[in-house]
This record gives C-alpha cells, sequence and structure tokens, in this order.
C-alpha cells in the first residue's frame, strides 16, 4: 500500500533527532500522506510524540528502507506501508 510521497535525506551517522535509527531504515520527509491513509500509525513515532502520518508532514522520520520506492523520472520517493 502507498501512503505518502516523500523525501529521502540520505545520512552517513544513521541519527535522526539526536536518536540513532535502525540499520534498515532511512530518514525521509513526509512531504504529502494520502488522504485515505492520514491515520495510519508510522513505523517510529517521532521525538516529539507524532504517531500518525497525517501529523507527520513536514517532519523528518525514520522509515523502513525496504519499503521506500524511488521514482527518478519525477525525482520523489514514495512511501510505501506493511499491512
Amino acid at each position: 500500500m502507498i501512503v505518502a510521497d516523500g523525501t529521502h535525506h540520505p545520512t552517513s551517522t544513521g541519527v535522526i533527532h539526536s536518536r540513532s535509527m535502525a540499520g534498515d531504515h532511512s530518514r525521509v520527509t513526509i512531504d504529502m500522506p494520502y488522504e485515505e491513509h492520514v491515520n495510519v500509525n508510522l513505523p517510529v513515532p517521532t521525538d516529539d510524540g507524532v504517531t500518525l502520518l497525517g501529523d507527520a508532514k513536514g517532519y523528518f522520520v525514520s522509515w523502513p528502507t525496504s519499503l521506500l520506492i524511488f521514482d527518478d523520472m519525477v525525482s520523489t520517493l514514495i512511501l510505501k506501508y506493511l499491512t
């Protein structure tokens, strides 16, 4: 299921907001959560307690790398979510 458009922000440190990310996660920003998925839980809540995709618009979040789809044609990132 595709739940949002986002932007990938590569990091060599594996850190997001001063906290280590799981080795199989990437740092992304949520650019446009799809309306029908705004109530989907984030894979990893933000440090300030945001847990829902719709509330994370504009946030840096940790997302499983295996669930990222890179669309090179338009240079966007599409976020998948396991159900």
